[in-house]
């Protein structure tokens, strides 16, 4: 028997209907509408967030009590088991499964925040998953489809370790971290890695990829290094490519409990702050920063060097929004 516990904010007319599903099976028991008082100073401002608190419990097959199969949990509608939002499930891959070994605590801080070792393979498996549902389901294109793919800004590879498990992909992983790089080229292999300047150009071919991930990178650049790589992406991208960016949007804006920084975000369209995550590789230390973009001003400016095709709120680590582009054909 698992029991789950946490929070959901499902849509307000479908909150009498939701329940959570594991691998697309309704939990046997949901209990919704738990008081949670924290959830309320975040996100007053949606109607019943104070007791929006569950618990959940169902029982397991024999393959995921053994670990032989990956577990995958949505928030959906009970009566057609669709999920409200598909981009936004948690997974796990049994560590049974895993082919590669974890990096040390020290790497994964650098990309995940903290040196947690099972939250850094939870998140890196669930990014794979949500990646593979939007590729399904808004741009319609399976991620086998797909041949050169740029895991730009890969780190010691939370993502990348997941996306060698399909076949057929060819794997470019870039980084300004040479060291986290050294360690995917000793440990992930199979798998072309090119370091990165601070400022392109970069060793990267032209028209090279037909797919770039980029997650937590736009979060952490100033405005004017933020569109020279908006100018990079677009030279070492084919015309048509797929580009899926994450950005800090308005749910993490709303996590600072501010109105006055939500609105000034919403204003300016960015706004950055220091960050010293990356003080140990870096010798510019004002180079890394904490960027917040409104989807007004990714609308507005991202257009000017591809088509915005969605932004997808909350969808990686159920906080980044994801912005889907395309390459045009020029």
């Amino acid at each position: 028997m698992l029991t789950v516990e946490g929070w959901a904010l499902p849509p307000d007319d479908q909150r009498a209907h939701a329940t959570l599903a594991l691998n697309g099976r309704p939990f046997e028991q949901w209990h919704y509408d738990r008081s949670r008082p924290d959830l309320e100073g975040v996100y007053g401002f949606i109607d019943g967030a104070g007791r929006a608190g569950f618990s959940a419990s169902t029982t397991l097959t024999a393959d995921e009590v053994a670990g032989r199969t990956p577990i995958e949990f949505d928030l959906v509608d009970g009566r057609t088991l669709e999920p409200f939002r598909s981009w936004q499930q948690e997974a796990c891959w049994p560590e049974a499964l895993e082919r590669f070994p974890v990096p040390e605590g020290a790497r994964i801080k650098r990309v995940h925040g903290a040196p947690d070792e099972a939250a850094f393979r939870i998140v890196g498996y669930s990014n794979f998953r949500k990646i593979a549902r939007v590729l399904d389901h808004v741009v319609q294109r399976p991620l086998s489809s797909f041949s050169h793919v740029l895991d730009w800004g890969c780190g010691s590879g939370r993502l990348l370790r997941y996306l060698l498990s399909v076949e057929g992909l060819r794997i470019t992983g870039a980084d300004i971290d040479d060291d986290n790089l050294a360690w995917c080229r000793e440990h992930l292999p199979a798998t072309n890695y090119v370091h990165l300047p601070l400022h392109p150009p970069s060793a990267l071919p032209d028209a090279a990829f037909d797919l770039a991930i980029g997650l937590s990178i736009f979060t952490h650049l100033t405005e004017s290094v933020q569109f020279e790589w908006l100018g990079e992406l677009r030279r070492v991208t084919r015309p048509g490519a797929i580009l899926l960016m994450s950005i800090h949007g308005p749910t993490v804006h709303a996590m600072t409990q501010s109105v006055p920084f939500c609105d000034l975000v919403e204003q300016r369209g960015i706004v950055d702050s220091d960050s010293h995550d990356l003080d140990d590789v870096l010798e510019d230390k004002t180079y890394y920063r904490t960027t917040q973009h409104s989807h007004a001003y990714v609308r507005r400016e991202w257009s000017r060097y591809f088509e915005v095709l969605d932004i997808l709120p909350a969808c990686i680590g159920n906080v980044q929004d994801l912005v889907v582009l395309r390459r045009r054909v020029d």
